[in-house]
């Protein structure tokens, strides 16, 4: 009875909320390989449907044909997962470029989240958050930006609000530090931000990794 009751909600919360993000909006499930991911430093590949970065700094951000600075106010989330440690993963925002972005990341050596800008390759520890984390577990993060605001979010739970006025625009990334990290499922939403290539079958890709996690859940 309990695991029919969580099939029942795991369809209720998670469906509406794929179907209602399936437009109007820049998503990359990595299926079909980077769809144009820029490698900006260590290693990064799509591989199985996963973008995967690897390095001592690697970043990879999304292509420059897919984004216009006019976008400065977004939400942008991923799943995330780190494969080797022992340091950390996060998505970027207003990444303008290597040595200038805000860092939203889990870290798995210090067991707790942290917001770091990065501005001229000047690293500021803005914010710490106690985070239990685990290696090989899938965390879905995301960071809503508006103005001089940001709300940062894990598994859908706000963690942090923070302040800061030193990038005005830019672009959403994923970077690693000295680890492997898996990355998988970004979805970036905005005033203005047109449905991407992939929508709407964005929706109908998602539907499908999560019927694969029906099938596991099923199986246990």
């Amino acid at each position: 009875m309990k695991l029919l009751f969580f099939r029942c909600l795991l369809v209720s919360v998670v469906l509406p909320a794929i179907w209602g993000n399936s437009a109007h909006a820049l998503y990359y499930d990595f299926e079909k390989g980077a769809q144009g991911w820029e490698q900006i430093n260590g290693t990064c590949k799509a591989e199985k449907g996963v973008y995967i970065v690897t390095g001592s700094d690697g970043v990879g951000v999304l292509p420059n044909s897919d984004w216009k600075d006019a976008w400065t106010d977004y939400t942008a989330e991923c799943q995330a997962m780190m494969e080797q440690g022992p340091d950390n993963m996060g998505i970027l925002v207003r990444y303008q470029k290597m040595d200038t972005y805000y860092i939203f990341a889990i870290m798995n050596g210090r067991q707790r989240a942290e917001i770091w800008s990065r501005v001229g390759g000047n690293y500021t520890d803005e914010k710490d958050i106690p985070f239990p984390n685990e290696m090989n577990k899938w965390y879905k993060i995301k960071v809503v930006v508006k103005g001089d605001s940001f709300e940062f979010y894990i598994n859908d739970e706000l963690i942090a609000k923070w302040s800061d006025n030193k990038l005005k625009n830019g672009k959403v990334g994923v970077r690693t530090y000295s680890s492997v990290s898996h990355f998988d499922n970004v979805l970036i939403t905005g005033s203005g931000i047109p449905a991407s290539k992939g929508e709407p079958g964005a929706a109908i890709d998602s539907v499908s990794k999560l019927a694969t996690t029906w099938s596991n859940i099923k199986s246990r």
